[in-house]
């Protein structure tokens, strides 16, 4: 009996095998366009913890939003694998990488890609309808008040700053709670401090929900905010 309740207990004990998994794991990620001329990513690893905050930088057409992309399964990879939130990505069809992102991953882009026939709160509500969630509603106004937007649920992005536009989008990306955060420059057509206002608002809902940030950034100012830095140069990756 008591080796039992020992074995019991240990089993709540240890983590899931899901849980000490990363993020993101890729190993050997090749990526090319135009039939294979031109070369993106060669022979890439890379390794995010979960509750890790990664930067990536790298100059104008490095490749990074197309890592991200192959990250999320918006592009599949020449060879390599790929394995976010412990799913299989390069070998998953359609629908299954469209439910990972719905369900596991939250996506920042820099151009906000609000629709701007709807309003804040439906903006952020649009996600978690398609999911067939009963408290859309009532979770999309948590999540716009969590980034200061409470007041403007019923504005249209037309009517908003670019700051408020990316809180909206924020807000949207954090609504379903996901694992992992992918931001693509969030804040490259921000000001400085606008930008750091918005860096703010991401770290604060991360750190509550322990999600993990894949952050690309050409602003080298917001880097020590990270816990490690990786620069993207000839299609591989550089920790600094």
């Amino acid at each position: 009996m008591q080796d039992e309740k020992l074995s019991s207990a240990a089993a709540v004990a240890a983590p899931s095998a899901e849980a000490e998994e990363p993020a993101i794991c890729a190993r050997g990620v090749c990526l090319s366009f135009g039939g294979g001329t031109v070369a993106v990513l060669s022979d890439l690893d890379l390794t995010v913890a979960r509750g890790e905050k990664v930067a990536l930088t790298g100059p104008s057409g490095s490749g990074k939003t197309s890592l991200l992309a192959v990250v999320s399964g918006l592009l599949r990879p020449d060879s390599g694998t790929v394995r976010t939130c412990s799913l299989p990505v390069e070998t998953m069809n359609e629908d299954e990488l469209a439910k990972m992102r719905r369900d596991k991953i939250g996506i920042v882009f820099q151009h906000f890609h609000l629709m701007e026939s709807m309003t804040a709160l439906e903006n952020v509500m649009l996600p978690l309808e398609l999911a067939g969630r009963e408290d859309a509603e009532e979770k999309a106004r948590e999540s716009l008040s969590s980034v200061g937007m409470a007041r403007r649920v019923g504005h249209f992005p037309s009517q908003l700053s670019g700051g408020e536009r990316q809180r909206v989008a924020i807000a949207r990306a954090f609504a379903p709670g996901p694992e992992l955060l992918l931001a693509d420059e969030p804040t490259g057509n921000l000001d400085f401090d606008t930008g750091k206002e918005i860096l703010d608002v991401l770290f604060s809902l991360a750190e509550g929900g322990e999600q993990t940030i894949f952050f690309i950034t050409h602003n080298h100012e917001l880097l020590p905010r990270f816990g490690r830095v990786c620069a993207l140069r000839g299609g591989r990756l550089e920790t600094r």
